[in-house]
């Protein structure tokens, strides 16, 4: 970490409070330290650009980062159903080739490219915090967890053992509920009630069949529901009840699911809510409420308030910059594709971005790579084209994602 610090001058800040113009925003150890003033180092003139808070993903399975979807008994009932098709499927042998750091660095680099700072990994803990923190974007790993209700015990202790661990460590209680149509996954908040691990904490993933009484124990304790709804729609052509959630009080946050049967990426995701907003409401949502889901909504369900969310001094410096191209700056963000995304940066640190900040990049000292995206140059941390090349190398052909489109300079971009 460079400590001299740099400043981001003449941006417009987009925050779930508030706009501000003509912001001079200095970074200093990883944190936004003043909105106002020059650091004396490097300095951006970012004028005609609009400033959010990192974007946070609220729920993915990064180890099952991988293409194309596997459903081919959709719709299912069940989660239980699809994973019987998931787990005797070819995909999944294919994927299982490759090493789980690769496999990693796959799914970090599908939620980097799409503005994502901070993103919750569900599944079992893996190899210890180092294995986490050598990536470029913060990944949740500390936090109590289960997989299912009828999986209770396969991602780590029982229910009320993973929770009082959450409250204990002020991290989230993360677990799969109500997945699905059917009267068992209907059901299955009874098994959270009975374990008495439903609290402010709690952040259920899913909530497709969730009972009205559920909702208002949820929203009476604080609790969180992560709504994913490009994977609902595909898996089981339903998805949450996002009016009912809204009127009982539940906080929602956004997440992706794995790519085997959600989004592309959470830019992808924000826009399916959009669509299903405006199908079940008979209106377009707010711009600025599609961007709570992805920044202080989230943060509230992860227990990050304090520190990511938001844009002020004190917060960690995760800022996603897009250059200002909508009368709405929060439709701004909604409408932005890959390829738009001006600069990110995790932790102060410059991850994503147009080569116009090559300067800071370097600043930095960290390995990045200069890349096509979707046609666009780009420069971008680590070396993506080299994580490509070895998984194709591993399963012996060229290997083409549709949510991650990178080339390299000289080359198309656009993948089939």
């Amino acid at each position: 970490m460079d400590n001299r610090g740099y400043s981001l001058s003449r941006l417009t800040l987009v925050t779930p409070a508030e706009v501000t113009g003509r912001v001079t925003l200095t970074v200093r150890d990883g944190h936004i330290a003043s909105l106002q003033g020059l650091a004396g180092g490097y300095t951006a003139d970012l004028s005609d650009h609009l400033a959010y808070p990192g974007l946070i993903n609220a729920h993915d399975h990064l180890f099952g980062t991988w293409w194309p979807r596997v459903a081919p008994g959709r719709p299912y009932r069940n989660v239980y159903e699809w994973l019987a098709d998931y787990e005797a499927s070819p995909t999944l042998s294919d994927r299982g080739q490759n090493s789980i750091q690769d496999l990693y660095e796959l799914g970090v680099y599908r939620n980097l490219i799409s503005g994502v700072t901070t993103v919750a990994d569900h599944f079992k803990r893996t190899d210890g915090p180092e294995f986490y923190t050598r990536l470029p974007i913060h990944v949740l790993y500390e936090y109590g967890r289960t997989w299912t209700p009828r999986q209770i015990t396969s991602w780590g202790a029982d229910i009320a053992a993973e929770y009082g661990l959450a409250v204990r460590t002020g991290q989230p209680y993360i677990i799969h509920l109500a997945e699905g149509v059917d009267p068992e996954v209907a059901s299955e908040m009874d098994v959270l009630l009975e374990a008495r691990a439903l609290g402010r904490n709690t952040m259920i993933v899913h909530g497709i069949a969730l009972r009205p009484q559920d909702m208002a124990a949820m929203a009476g304790v604080g609790a969180s529901v992560c709504w994913v709804p490009a994977s609902n729609l595909y898996l089981y052509e339903r998805t949450a009840d996002i009016y009912a959630l809204m009127q009982a009080g539940v906080n929602i946050a956004l997440g992706t699911d794995s790519s085997m049967t959600g989004g592309l990426n959470l830019l992808d995701e924000v826009r399916t809510a959009r669509g299903v907003y405006r199908e079940r409401m008979g209106e377009d949502p707010p711009g600025r409420w599609l961007v709570e889901l992805m920044t202080s909504h989230a943060a509230y369900a992860l227990m990050l308030e304090g520190r990511r969310g938001h844009l002020t001094v004190g917060y960690e410096a995760d800022l996603l910059v897009l250059p200002a191209g909508h009368a709405d700056p929060y439709l701004n963000l909604v409408e932005a594709k890959v390829e738009d995304l001006a600069l990110l940066l995790c932790r102060g640190a410059p991850v994503y971005g147009d080569v116009a900040y090559q300067a800071l990049f370097e600043q930095f000292g960290g390995r990045f790579s200069s890349v096509l995206v979707a046609g666009m140059p780009k420069l971008i941390a680590g070396d993506p084209l080299g994580l490509l090349d070895r998984l194709s190398g591993v399963v012996g052909r060229q290997l083409c994602f549709p949510f991650l489109p990178l080339a390299a300079p000289g080359e198309d971009g656009r993948q089939p």
